[in-house]
Parts: C-alpha cells; structure tokens; sequence
C-alpha cells in the first residue's frame, strides 16, 4: 500500500507542476 500512496503522490505532484507550468506560460493569467 505504501507503493501506491507513492506513486499517487507524485502524480498528484507531476500534475501540479504541470498545470503551474500551464499558468505561468499564460499571459491573461
């Protein structure tokens, strides 16, 4: 279980760093 919190963390993680990237290209935003 310890594997899946892991990897479940550090999509969570990928998928705010992708979308952060997304805004920050942004420029309305």
């Amino acid at each position: 279980t310890k594997i899946v919190v892991f990897w479940r963390s550090r999509l969570e993680l990928l998928f705010y760093v992708h979308c952060c990237k997304i805004s920050c290209r942004s420029p309305h935003q």
